[in-house]
């Protein structure tokens, strides 16, 4: 049988459209290295560069004798003439560069689990390889490598570039026309007041910082080229293995033997802690912006509703499908039990232990509380929005 052989992250997903430029020799460097190595590298260089250039700029811990907005929080003054917002004291900027550095090495590890799968399953059905459909699940394949290569294509690389260019800079033109912090006022200024000196005082304010502020912008970018490329090859993904579960070529535990002490199926759990690591991460930096850079307003619970949305269908769906497909398994390996030359007392005693292994390389239970606090968390933006309302 074929191997569905995914395409590893490639330099043209990072830098595709600079192929005929000058840079192409740095990038045909990158290309020699493996792409989880050139993630970390150009990850790495972008981090150092934003701390260097922040210090250079007195923008990194701030100037002596300008009190900081973070303190005025905790301990507010009454009368305030300006603030200062330094880096290293603003817990939403430090988060979404790490989350923006962050995106391509979750990408990259997805990529690499997503290219074991068939492997893994191969490996997980041998007890029923000759009653495979091959050319159906080679056509599954087919397909989904097709729709792999067209997310790593150039053009739709630029256009995802363009698409990420444009949602950061439309994000930072909020923070220029509404400020920062509005909805964390506690001083006796107003809140309009606030907002106006906390943006002034901000280490990547564009009129006294604009190379920071092209730093954020880049790291914006950075963010929503990937996450746009992930969720892509999510929803390719997902696509393949509802279609494959189908083809009967779902996820497949290992009935014989607890080969990698998750009965076959490591692949998937490092495939869905990787997908899950990055959900609540980009879930985390979207509550900050949204509720700590932006004012905080009842639109805001629509806006984690959509993230939300967007999670559900390449995170529960692709794990409702694993789970369904791995008990279709247990159904048929009980039934090759059933068939078998084996005592009956054999054959109880197998499918006991059958039906009591894990359906997933993963609890349930705490995915299960982990989606309800998931779950909770619009309605507990909509409540406090309500509060701050009135």
């Amino acid at each position: 049988m074929n191997k569905l052989q995914l395409n590893a992250l490639r330099p043209e997903l990072i830098g595709s459209i600079f192929g005929r430029t000058s840079a192409a020799a740095f990038f045909n460097l990158l290309r020699s290295l493996q792409p989880k190595i050139r993630i970390l590298l150009v990850s790495s260089l972008f981090l150092v560069s934003i701390l260097l250039l922040a210090s250079l700029d007195n923008s990194l811990v701030g100037k002596e004798g300008t009190p900081s907005a973070l303190g005025q929080m905790v301990h507010p003054a009454k009368i305030i003439d300006r603030v200062q917002v330094p880096l290293l004291q603003d817990p939403v900027g430090i988060i979404v560069i790490l989350v923006a550095i962050a995106t391509p090495v979750f990408c990259a590890e997805q990529v690499a689990a997503i290219r074991e799968f068939v492997r893994m399953n191969e490996r997980n059905i041998q007890y029923r390889a000759s009653s495979i459909r091959i050319n159906e699940v080679n056509a599954d394949v087919a397909r989904a490598n097709r729709q792999f290569e067209m997310v790593g294509s150039r053009l739709l690389s630029i256009l995802f570039l363009i698409l990420a260019a444009g949602s950061s800079l439309l994000l930072y033109s909020l923070f220029v026309r509404r400020g920062l912090f509005r909805s964390w006022n506690s001083t006796s200024a107003s809140d309009v007041e606030w907002s106006r000196k906390t943006y002034e005082g901000w280490w990547a304010n564009v009129h006294h910082h604009f190379f920071l502020a092209v730093a954020l912008w880049s790291a914006g970018t950075y963010l929503f080229y990937f996450l746009a490329k992930q969720l892509a090859m999510g929803c390719v993904f997902a696509v393949f293995a509802r279609s494959a579960m189908f083809h009967e070529f779902g996820v497949a535990p290992d009935m014989s033997y607890n080969t990698d002490g998750y009965w076959g199926l490591r692949p998937l759990r490092r495939f869905m802690q990787w997908t899950y690591g990055s959900t609540l991460a980009h879930f985390v930096a979207t509550l900050g912006v949204s509720i700590v850079w932006l004012p905080f307003a009842q639109w805001t619970v629509f806006l984690v509703i959509g993230v939300m949305m967007a999670n559900c269908f390449v995170v529960i769906y692709p794990s409702s499908i694993a789970y369904n497909s791995a008990v279709r398994e247990k159904a048929r390996f009980v039934e090759h039990i059933r068939t078998s030359d084996l005592s009956w007392m054999d054959k109880e005693g197998t499918t006991e232990k059958i039906w009591t292994r894990p359906d997933l390389p993963f609890r349930t239970r705490s995915t299960l509380s982990a989606l309800t606090l998931y779950l909770l968390v619009p309605l507990v933006l909509a409540v406090v929005s309500s509060l701050l309302s009135r």
